[in-house]
C-alpha cells in the first residue's frame, strides 16, 4: 500500500510543477489553480475534471476542462435546478399551471 501512496505522491508533485509552469485557470470561474494545492499531505487537492457537454462518456481534451472542485459543485447543483426550472415551464406550457401554483 505504501507504494501506491509514494506514486500518488509524485503524481501531486508533477501536477504543482505543471500548474507552476505552464499556469492553468479554472474553466468556471477562471481563476488560477495555486501549484502549492498539489503538495503531498494536502488531502483537497481542490481540482477535478468538468465534461463540458455533460456526457461523462467523451474523454478528449477538447471535451473536459479543469475546474476547482467547489465551482464543479456549485455549478452542477446550479445546473440541475435550471434544468428543472426548464422542465417546470414546460409542463405549465403544455399542461397549465398546478393547483398549488395557482395558490
Amino acid at each position: 500500500m505504501k507504494h501506491i501512496y509514494a506514486k500518488a505522491n509524485r503524481l501531486r508533485e508533477w501536477l504543482g510543477w505543471f500548474a507552476h509552469m505552464y499556469p492553468v485557470s479554472c474553466y468556471i470561474c477562471g481563476e488560477l489553480f495555486d501549484p502549492f494545492c498539489f503538495q503531498a499531505g494536502n488531502a483537497d487537492d481542490g481540482l477535478t475534471l468538468h465534461h463540458k457537454e455533460h456526457d461523462r462518456t467523451k474523454n478528449e481534451a477538447n471535451d473536459v476542462a479543469p475546474v476547482h472542485r467547489g465551482c464543479h459543485r456549485s455549478y452542477h447543483y446550479n445546473w440541475e435546478k435550471h434544468k428543472k426550472d426548464i422542465r417546470t415551464a414546460k409542463a405549465i406550457e403544455l399542461f397549465g399551471p398546478t393547483r398549488t401554483e395557482m395558490e
